[in-house]
């Protein structure tokens, strides 16, 4: 008797069901790039983020599309879906249309962030859970769901310096995230926010869970992985030679407006395993969003 096995994973989460590929299936060699698994950080974000009624909604790096759908069956009218993977694409799509999404409140690009977008309306929120992990200058075994450059912040530190293009006047972007030296996090974000011109002040806060090392953190990035000893060390050394010092994961919180001039950041570090505490339903859990939405009324 044969055995059917599937080559995807379907997930609930909250009222919405979600396809995408299974943890399994990246780092493995095969003839697509996957797409990101719903993780810790998938599901923390979705937890964390402020649920207040908005017009329009983007989910930059969807993935699965996964924090736009959750957005589009709780708090937002209309969704903008955008990934520069095919793949990530259809799935998205498919989600769409597995949760009664139509195309009148959603719409889906295949591209490199704001690229398709520079025409388009602003947006009220901006969700992302974009490619962060450092790749060791070429070194480190990474998917394209993970790969984000030699430092690590190719792709967010591009997003917070196309934020002030693309937010409303009241505007907030919500970043599931790993942080590379976090405690340089509040010259970092001032200078990519004022890259535009007419940036305009804005408030953030960078709530990081505990900071590896790198030689603890090539270790992280690679359990399970069938790689030589030389082979991490050559990604560790990469971390080293692109000035890493130590890596951790977290959140970004960023609205638009403040006492300016520019922009005022916080940096807080919140909880040693702050996704996964996101994810439970304890006492210390639910502190955790509650200090995290209180910051969210200021902004």
């Amino acid at each position: 008797r044969g055995l059917w096995v599937s080559l995807v994973q379907f997930l609930p989460v909250e009222d919405v069901v979600v396809c995408t590929d299974f943890f399994q299936t990246a780092g493995t060699q095969r003839s697509f790039d996957p797409v990101l698994c719903i993780g810790m950080d998938s599901l923390g974000l979705v937890n964390a983020t402020p649920r207040r009624t908005c017009a329009r909604a983007l989910d930059v790096c969807c993935g699965s599309g996964i924090q736009g759908i959750v957005a589009c069956s709780t708090y937002a009218q209309h969704v903008v879906f955008v990934d520069p993977n095919p793949r990530a694409v259809r799935f998205t799509r498919f989600n769409l249309l597995l949760n009664g999404i139509g195309a009148d409140r959603s719409e889906v690009h295949c591209d490199d962030l704001f690229g398709a977008l520079s025409h388009a309306e602003p947006f009220d929120v901006i969700l992302a859970n974009p490619a962060s992990f450092p790749n060791g200058q070429g070194q480190g075994c990474l998917d394209v769901f993970a790969d984000g450059g030699a430092s690590g912040e190719e792709i967010l530190s591009n997003l917070i310096k196309a934020a002030p293009l693309h937010l409303s006047s009241t505007g907030r972007m919500h970043i599931a995230s790993n942080f590379i030296n976090v405690q340089q996090y509040s010259s970092k974000l001032q200078e990519w926010w004022s890259h535009n011109a007419n940036s305009g002040p804005a408030q953030c806060l960078v709530a990081h869970g505990i900071e590896w090392d790198v030689d603890t953190y090539g270790k992280l990035v690679h359990e399970g992985l069938s790689i030589e000893d030389t082979q991490l060390q050559r990604y560790c050394q990469g971390l080293q030679d692109s000035g890493i010092v130590s890596v951790c994961n977290g959140l970004l919180f960023l609205g638009r407006g403040g006492p300016g001039p520019g922009l005022q950041c916080t940096v807080c570090d919140m909880h040693d395993k702050l996704w996964q505490q996101l994810c439970l339903h304890n006492n210390e859990a639910q502190q955790i969003r509650q200090d995290l939405q209180n910051f969210n009324v200021t902004i």
